[in-house]
């Protein structure tokens, strides 16, 4: 797994937490520091390369199609 260096903005936070950087200002100076972080620092970098991988594992087709399923049923039923 990768660490991933984002924009902190809304909806990336979620994705992110845990697995890499937010970075806040989006200028090429900022996202080259969280890199030089995170390769300079062998333990984060292990430890978000770990994080990374747990967490893609959720992101599956199947949990996908379960997810998708479910809100399609709780949107039916408060119809009804």
């Amino acid at each position: 797994g990768l660490p991933i260096i984002a924009t902190n903005v809304q909806g990336t936070r979620e994705l992110v937490d845990g697995v890499g950087m937010l970075v806040d200002e989006p200028y090429t100076e900022n996202f080259v520091k969280s890199i030089k972080e995170v390769y300079n620092n062998k333990d984060l970098l292990k430890r978000l390369s770990e994080n990374s991988i747990n967490k893609a594992r959720h992101y599956t087709w199947s949990n996908s199609v379960d997810l998708v399923e479910s809100l399609y049923k709780e949107i039916n039923h408060e119809k009804f």
